[in-house]
């Protein structure tokens, strides 16, 4: 598992954003970009433009935007996103 940090710069929808990376160590497995698209582990969020869509990634933008967050990244999916469970860096 690979740890990141980042500052989300953007909400896709409401279980994928993407990350300015501000911290990633070299022992990570993966090499990544400056910015990454990260999948929410674990969140099935309604698909654009399906009912609630909206929504759901509002509550994910409340979440993420204007903090940094710390990605435990465990791989990445068929879309190529990295699927990561994420947390707010609250220190």
């Amino acid at each position: 598992m690979d740890l990141i940090r980042g500052n989300p710069i953007r909400v896709l929808d409401g279980e994928s954003l993407v990350l300015l990376i501000t911290d990633d160590p070299d022992e990570n497995d993966y090499v990544y970009d400056s910015a990454v698209t990260i999948k929410v582990r674990e969140v099935e969020a309604p698909e654009p433009g399906t009912a609630d869509a909206q929504e759901a990634r509002e509550a994910l933008e409340s979440f993420v935007m204007g903090w940094e967050m710390v990605c435990e990244v465990h791989g990445k999916d068929e879309r190529g996103r990295f699927v990561a469970d994420v947390y707010r860096d609250e220190e």
